[in-house]
């Protein structure tokens, strides 16, 4: 049996850009928690101030739970799928975080913890497209 070579390794090099991508999604939505959780804790006096930050904690949380469940996934479909899933996670995150710099734009203090979060959000936009 003859096997097409030049058409393996394009699927090979696409399947391994995919797991690169998941493993930088991982290290990402790790970061992000980090973050988050950090400053949870210093706005817990007012709700619709760390409403976006609970709301990005625990979107992160089922992230990682997708990256999880999915990891066996190794063919190109099954990354797509699981990457075309995260994106979905990560636009509700970036609204999530739109509404933070809304709701906390009339508090210095408060806003600080916003641009970390954006940054990284961004980067996994970054991350999904290239």
């Amino acid at each position: 049996m003859k096997t097409n070579m030049s058409t393996d390794v394009p699927e090979e090099k696409s399947i391994a850009r995919e797991l690169a991508k998941r493993r930088a999604f991982i290290v990402l939505f790790i970061v992000l928690i980090e973050i988050v959780g950090a400053f949870i804790g210093l706005e817990g006096d007012m709700l619709a101030h760390s409403l976006d930050d609970y709301a990005i904690l625990a979107i992160s949380i089922v992230a990682l739970l997708v990256i999880g469940v999915m990891r066996k996934k190794q063919s190109l479909a099954g990354l797509r799928k699981q990457h075309n899933i995260l994106l979905a996670l990560l636009v509700v995150a970036l609204v999530f975080q739109i509404y933070g710099f809304i709701a906390e734009s009339n508090d210095p203090t408060d806003l600080g913890n916003e641009f970390p979060s954006v940054t990284i959000l961004v980067l996994m936009l970054i991350n999904k497209v290239v």
